[in-house]
Parts: C-alpha cells; structure tokens; sequence
C-alpha cells in the first residue's frame, strides 16, 4: 500500500514538473502596425467628437497593435481623466507622452501648434510642473507669432493657440 502510494506521489511529480517545464512564457502581443495605425485614427476622430469612452477603446487597442507617440498617449492620458476618472492613469499615459512630445518640439520647423499645446498642457495640468509647463506654451506662442494668420485653419487650432496663451 505504501509503495503504491509513493508510486503515485511520484508519478503526480512527475506531471507536474514536466507540465510546468513546458510551459512557454508569455510572450507580448505581436505589433500589428496597420490595425495600431487604424485604432489610433478611430481614436482620434471619435475623441474630436467628443465620445470620449469610445475614444479610449479604440486607443487601448492601438497601444496592444503596437502605436505609441506623444499626441495618442496625451489623449489616452486625458480620456483616462474624464471617463474612468483614474488619476494614475492619466499620470501614467502623460508622462509618456512627454519625451515624444518633447522630441516633436525640438525643431519648431518640424512641430504644428498642437504638440506645444499637448506639452504645455501634460506639465502643467497634470504633471504638476507648472513652470516647465509655461516655458513650453512661450516657445508655442512664439511659434505661433512668427506665422501668417491665414496658417490658422479650424477652430480645434484656434482652441489650442489660445490654451497656450492662457498657460
């Protein structure tokens, strides 16, 4: 009896042991640039319109595709704010929204009015660094300053240029 006892401890130990060794760790999902690419623009187009909740859906399924950049996780950040009410999280998404940001405002040549405004807004709103947060939204301004009037082109800029201001 205790033989065939011990024969079934071992055979249970065994099984376990060579189950558990076969197990493949977990892996990331695979980057799907299209769909990350498709997800981003639903996103974006839906958070325009103002369904927010929608809006963050469509972006958690571009950040599981693989999208990241600072305009998707300032949005991402703001959407966790106002629909899930989750500081952490939109902390979380604006921090990493500042080095892509930071990297677009580098070159002003290279940056819209937007990058600025999301910037200026990450620090100073969420980031609590209110004086970085005003040294990006002058060099905004000053972009803005040095070019035509006509360059405005829809009230979402208009919107943001006066943010800058007012930061």
């Amino acid at each position: 009896m205790i033989r065939t006892l011990l024969a079934a401890i071992l055979i249970a130990a065994s099984a376990i042991a060579s189950a558990t060794a076969q197990t493949p760790a977990a892996e990331p999902p695979a980057k799907d640039p299209v769909n990350a690419a498709r997800h981003v623009k639903e996103g974006q187009d839906l958070y325009r319109q103002g369904q927010l909740g929608s809006a963050l859906i469509a972006f958690e399924n571009a950040v599981k595709a693989g999208a990241e950049g600072g305009e998707l996780f300032y949005q991402m950040g703001f959407c966790y704010k106002i629909v899930r009410e989750d500081p952490d999280k939109t902390r979380e998404y604006m921090a990493k929204a500042v080095p892509f940001l930071e990297k677009v405002t580098a070159d002003p040549a290279l940056a819209s009015v937007t990058p600025f405004y999301y910037l200026a807004a990450a620090y100073g709103n969420e980031l609590a660094d209110p004086a970085r947060g005003k040294q990006v939204a002058q060099r905004g301004v000053a972009l803005v300053e040095k070019r035509p009037p006509g360059d405005v082109k829809d009230g979402v800029m208009l919107f943001q240029i006066g943010r800058l201001y007012s930061l």
